[in-house]
């Protein structure tokens, strides 16, 4: 029996994914393509040499149908066929029918033929689909948000992990050991591996929860406004990329459903920004280098070779003397070699010690450091002594000029009195000289700009004619504080030099047996710094800053020389091994920017949830029809929603006429 416009337009008002879209055509065009069933049931033995029927194709075409088949209203009098488990290539061209004609008429039709052929024959099979509702609601509740939960759990496990577990941690750098202190240490690579699997498994449950929102959002617009199966289509085939919402103008098709396309659209949109958020919080950390300290170990304040006997050989012999004097000269310009902020250096504290292998930002807790603290200078109208080359400065005391060495040598033997601990306070006559030029008339007058700049400010000039050429110098009084800040900590800034920048003040200047001893010593280290230049002081106009530095450098030299010569070399000091690593400054404002773009996840879980629990839930379409729509195939050319599937050879008349049609 072919179906007439009134059964096609009553299997259009259910639910069914057994229907052919070709069962529209005309009677001639319906025949041709088979579209036919039978006012009684078919038998078994005509299925057995037939072997599928066109419904039984459909409905055989995938185990997950199997149910429905069995359940839902099925034309063609199978609704009684038990429909073999064997599961088949799924056929391209299933059909869905639009959900807005899910519901049947409220009177059925008259035609008591059509009727029995178009409504399930009675049957003592139970309805389980919708005795089982309650299940299912709680199935698919858990579906949606047994994903979430675990988004969830890991974006707040890894942004606070970040935020407060990972900032201000030292990674161990590439060539230091995995074990410090008997302590596992990571690198900073290893962090970088972490949170990219941590994103990762966050992008999964993401997609894993995406899918779910997408297609239930799609059948809800499926099952409420009429949304057409090529739109729906469209969307299951590339729920991630953009080429639907293009070609679509999505979500305008959704919008303009009314309210629950506002809901689906808005659970959808809520999605899109996850995939653009991974970058805000893998930049949120960043490395700085630092140091991590190692055990203590003891270090020599003297050098090995140190004993106060050499300070007999210091008092009596002019060549240990001018070897001591090389030495501070080296030692000055060890220690001040650099070239950072020069103004600061009058409030720094540095001094040479050994080479002990530690490496630079290492620290030493209880070092002794010279300092010489130059208050102000003044220009006075005093000769100078005579020097040919500029920036040559001595500091010297015009009242006590000669040096003796009897007072500490003892009579008769070879030894000598250690000398007494001073701390100096006052005021020595400075001389620096300026520049060497050709005579002028008057002498010095002008000083041509050269070492320092433009002199013209100079009135004091003092000149000494040598031949044709003149020295100018000028000369004044230095006041200062000399001696040595104890106990303090002071950090390596190279192999052999400590440097300390902790607060100090005149005060906190002490007494020293060397402290005398190297402000005799200034004029000749004076001399000798200024012509190595090896400390880059600056001369361009910085005179007052020029001679302080220089003071201040050769002082420092002096006593080093003097300390570490003549003290004794058991004298030990604790020093902080620094161990090179690579810090992490997390920006939490970064982290938790990210945390709120991730909360969007669960605002779409509700509104998801919301759809599922007030349309789908309802009955057994819901479940069912996410089974029938995997097998989806693009539109027909009419748009409606109602697909084709291919379709066996009409029957032959010797069957047809068994079948009774």
């Amino acid at each position: 029996m072919i179906f007439n416009n009134h059964q096609i337009g009553l299997a259009k008002h259910i639910s069914n994914p057994c229907i052919y879209k070709t069962c529209n055509a005309d009677a001639k065009s319906a025949h041709r393509y088979g579209c036919r069933c039978t006012t009684q049931p078919v038998s078994q033995s005509y299925l057995q040499r037939r072997g599928r029927t066109d419904a039984l194709r459909s409905c055989n075409a995938l185990p997950l149908l199997q149910r429905l088949c069995n359940t839902s209203e099925v034309p063609c009098g199978l609704g009684n066929l038990k429909v073999s488990s064997t599961s088949r290539k799924p056929l391209k061209g299933m059909v869905v029918l639009p959900a807005r004609f899910s519901k049947p008429q409220s009177s059925p039709p008259t035609d008591k033929a059509s009727y029995n052929v178009l409504t399930r024959p009675e049957t003592d099979e139970p309805q389980t689909a919708n005795e089982n509702g309650q299940d299912e609601t709680k199935n698919s509740f858990s579906k949606i948000w047994i994903p979430v939960a675990l988004y969830i759990t890991c974006y707040f496990a890894l942004c606070f992990a970040i935020a407060y577990a990972l900032d201000g941690y030292k990674a161990i750098n590439d060539d230091s050991a995995r074990s410090a202190n008997g302590t596992l240490k990571l690198r900073p690579s290893d962090f970088n591996t972490l949170i990219s699997m941590a994103t990762s498994i966050i992008a999964y449950l993401v997609d894993s929860y995406a899918g779910i929102a997408v297609w239930t959002c799609a059948l809800t617009l499926l099952r409420t406004t009429g949304l057409t199966a090529g739109q729906l289509d469209s969307v299951v085939d590339a729920p991630s990329q953009l080429s639907w919402i293009i070609q679509d103008g999505w979500p305008a098709p959704w919008i303009r459903q009314g309210k629950v396309g506002w809901f689906a659209a808005s659970a959808v949109l809520l999605l899109f920004p996850q995939a653009f958020i991974e970058m805000v919080i893998t930049g949120a950390v960043d490395w700085k280098p630092s140091v991590d300290w190692g055990p203590t170990v003891q270090v020599r304040a003297a050098e090995p070779r140190a004993d106060i006997s050499n300070w007999y050989w210091y008092l009596s012999q002019e060549t240990t003397r001018k070897g001591l004097l090389r030495v501070a000269g080296g030692n000055a310009a060890i220690g001040w070699a650099d070239t950072g902020n020069f103004i600061q250096r009058r409030s720094l504290l540095r001094n040479v010690v050994n080479d002990d292998n530690l490496p630079v930002n290492s620290t030493i807790t209880d070092a002794i450091l010279p300092v010489l603290m130059a208050h102000n200078i003044t220009v006075v109208g005093d000769a100078p002594f005579l020097y040919d080359h500029a920036g040559n400065a001595i500091v010297f005391d015009p009242d006590d000029t000669k040096w003796t060495s009897s007072k500490y040598i003892v009579s008769n033997s070879s030894q000598a009195n250690v000398p007494p601990a001073s701390r100096f306070s006052g005021n020595k006559k400075v001389v620096l000289m300026l520049a060497r030029q050709k005579s002028t008339t008057p002498a010095c007058s002008p000083v041509t700009p050269d070492t320092f700049g433009d002199l013209s400010y100079f009135k004091n000039v003092f000149p000494l004619v040598n031949a044709n050429d003149q020295n100018c110098f000028i000369s004044g009084t230095i006041n200062m504080t000399a001696g040595v800040v104890r106990k303090r900590g002071a950090r390596y800034i190279s192999s052999r030099v400590v440097d300390s920048e902790d607060p100090w003040s005149v005060d906190d200047i002490q007494s020293d047996r060397w402290v005398e001893e190297a402000i005799r010593l200034l004029p000749d280290v004076m001399a000798f710094v200024s012509q190595l230049n090896a400390s880059s002081m600056p001369t361009w106009n910085n005179v007052d800053d020029y001679v302080a530095s220089l003071v201040q450098q050769s002082f420092m030299g002096a006593w080093s020389a003097l300390s570490r010569t003549n003290d004794a070399s058991d004298i030990l000091l604790t020093a902080n091994p620094a161990i090179l690593r690579s810090q992490a400054v997390v920006s939490r404002a970064r982290a938790f920017a990210w945390l709120g773009a991730t909360l969007l996840i669960p605002v779409s879980t509700i509104i998801t949830t919301y759809l599922q629990r007030r349309y789908l839930d309802k009955d057994s379409l819901s479940a069912n029809s996410r089974a029938a729509t995997l097998l989806l195939s693009p539109p027909g050319s009419d748009g409606n929603g109602i697909l084709s599937i291919p379709l066996e050879p009409s029957h032959s008349a010797a069957e047809e006429k068994r079948l009774g049609t």
